[in-house]
Parts: C-alpha cells; structure tokens; sequence
C-alpha cells in the first residue's frame, strides 16, 4: 500500500529516451510479467484510491492539477507533452493519463470464512479468452457483490491494458484469485457448504427463475468461454445448470451479457428475499 508522505512534486519529462519512460515504450505486443500498465484518467484514479502499490504516474500537463492531490509517494509523478508520450508508446495517445504498478501476488479464496457469512457470492470464470469480456465481468461482478472473481488459466489478463479499460479501473477494487484448476476449487469449497451453479445455452438446463426459490446461501456462478462455454468436466461437477431462456432464433447470449443478467437476478435475491438453502 501507498504510504502518503506528503505531495509529489510533478517532473517535467523533455525527452522520448528519459529512462523513467521505459515502462511505458512500445506498449502494444508488450506484456510484462512483473508490471502492468493502465491507461485513461478514471482507471488510473481508481488505481491511485485503491491502496495498490503505484510506481509512476504520467499525464500531460493539463491533468496534473486534477491528478496531483492522489499522487503520493513514493510514486513518481511525471508531466510530458502528447506528442513525446506518443513517440514513447508507439500509437497515437488521446487519454492524457498512464500509470505503471508492479503486479500482485493474487490471493486465494478462504472458502472456510466465506462460508462463515450469512450469504456470498463468487463468480468463477472459465477459459474467457477476450480481455473485452475479462474486463466487463469484473465490472458486472463488482457492480453485483461479488465477493470474488476466480479466473482459471484459460482467461485472459485482468490486468491487461484492455482488461482494465473495460472494467472501468474496477479490477483494483474487486477481490480476484487466479487458479489453475476449477476442479480443485470445487473439491475445497464444497467441504464448507459452497454449491456451484454452471450456466449453459443447454435448454434442458433448470430456467433463471428457479433461482428465485432455490438459490444456496454460498453460491458460485460458473460461467465459460465465449463460443464452448463451460467444460463439459465442470458441469458435471457443478451442483446445478442453469440457462437463460430466449427466443428460439437466438442461440445464446455473450457472456459478459448472460452473466449480467444471472448476477442481477441473484443479488436481488441476496438482497431482497432470504435465500434458502
């Protein structure tokens, strides 16, 4: 976490080859395993507000005023015209705002205190390959109360720079656990009373509305990929399918709009009706 030791004073970067820039060089293509990049003001406001540890912001110069008061150390706080941050990235740059940040050590899931609450909900993620869709389930999720977000191996990096976009800067606010094998987290959360729900285009699989009387008090909603969906492995170990019912010319929603719709319906049962089970 940030340790606020006073304002950072803004340095003015004159040069495309300043050291301080390398984060931030030819950026598309680029992965880091030990850093990521976020770009755009509101994510770069909610990583600044989220307590993550942040190793340089960079904007141009009619941000630092709005930006300045978040800016603690020992961030370093750099100010650098459009055009040199242009040169810098590779691309053409109209968000003003760019942060770097050391990735976390993702924690696990202590099933045994989330199962200690009265109620939980964990959405967990199977092999979703667009870091578009990775980023608006952690929105949605967050948006619903999610109390975690599992991501399996087969998901793209929350922590890309699209990922990021598309949760709005959310991914620093919404509990996350990486896994390798869903299986294994099914085998460890049953043991304290976790059920799991797999959703499915399947139409023998039991309608959302059934959720209305028979959604468990510690549930996981398992979703899948965008074109296989959920594996057929983990559905069959899953406690219960469910599907969303739809006109019949229509196949199946996306994703990120399916699970919208299940997340809405059940934390309007977590918040409104006690759940049973």
């Amino acid at each position: 976490m940030n340790c606020y030791c006073g304002p950072v004073q803004p340095q003015t970067i004159s040069s495309a080859s300043d050291p301080r820039l390398r984060p931030f060089r030819d950026l598309q293509g680029r992965r880091d395993e030990s850093e990521f990049v976020v770009e755009s003001g509101f994510a770069v406001e909610r990583l600044l507000s989220s307590g993550w540890p942040v190793a340089t912001v960079v904007t141009t110069p009619n941000r630092v005023a709005k930006l300045a008061p978040m800016v603690a150390s020992p961030t370093q706080f750099l100010v650098a015209p459009r055009p040199l941050l242009r040169e810098v990235l590779g691309f053409d740059f109209h968000r003003g705002v760019l942060a770097a940040a050391p990735r976390p050590d993702w924690p696990r899931v202590d099933w045994r205190t989330q199962c200690a609450q009265a109620s939980s909900i964990v959405l967990a993620v199977n092999g979703v390959s667009d870091p578009a869709n990775i980023g608006s389930l952690i929105r949605t999720a967050r948006a619903f109360g999610c109390n975690h977000i599992l991501l399996d191996k087969g998901c793209a990096d929350p922590l890309s720079r699209r990922a990021i976009r598309a949760s709005m800067g959310h991914v620093f606010h919404q509990p996350i656990a990486l896994v390798d094998d869903l299986r294994q987290e099914i085998r460890r959360s049953t043991r304290h009373g976790t059920r799991w729900w797999a959703s499915t285009p399947d139409p023998t699989a039991a309608p959302l509305k059934h959720a209305r009387t028979h959604r468990p008090s510690h549930l996981v909603l398992l979703v899948g990929h965008e074109g296989f969906g959920v594996e057929p492995q983990l559905l069959q170990l899953a406690d219960f399918q469910v599907t969303i019912r739809m006109a019949q010319a229509i196949d199946s929603l996306g994703v990120a709009a399916a699970t919208a719709a299940m997340l809405y319906v059940l934390h309007d049962i977590a918040g409104n009706d006690p759940p049973t089970g």
